[in-house]
Parts: C-alpha cells; sequence; structure tokens
C-alpha cells in the first residue's frame, strides 16, 4: 500500500473507532449536518428574494427609461 492509502485507512479506522465509543455522537453529527442544510437553504432562500427583488426593479426602472424616451416631442 501506498504511505497515503495507509493514511487514509489509519484515520478511517480512528473515525469508526470513535463512532463505536460514542453512540450520542452520531446524533451531534445528525444535528450539525441539519444545522448546516438549514443555514444554506437559508441563505438561498435570501439569494432569490434578492433576484427577484432586482429583477423587479430593473423591469420598473426600464418601463420608465422606454417611457421617457418614447414621449412625443
Amino acid at each position: 500500500m501506498r504511505p497515503l492509502q495507509r493514511l487514509v485507512c489509519a484515520l478511517d479506522h480512528l473515525r469508526r473507532e470513535k463512532r463505536k465509543r460514542s453512540p450520542r455522537g452520531e446524533g451531534l453529527e445528525l444535528v450539525r449536518a441539519v444545522r448546516t442544510v438549514g443555514r444554506f437553504l437559508r441563505w438561498v432562500a435570501i439569494g432569490v428574494l434578492a433576484l427577484l427583488l432586482g429583477a423587479v426593479s430593473l423591469y420598473e426602472n426600464l418601463v420608465k427609461i422606454f417611457g421617457w424616451l418614447n414621449q412625443p416631442k
């Protein structure tokens, strides 16, 4: 085995041993994962709202500009 593979196997083994010793560790990992996904989805929602508001604002201002340009002289 290559040294890098050996290191990866050793780290994987340590991770498994740690999980065996701590049954609550899996619950904490689940909570941490849910919080991370929640934060991500919150920023996705904020981004979508920002894009929506930006598009509406751009549309309104383009309508105003075209209205000014098409005024009868």
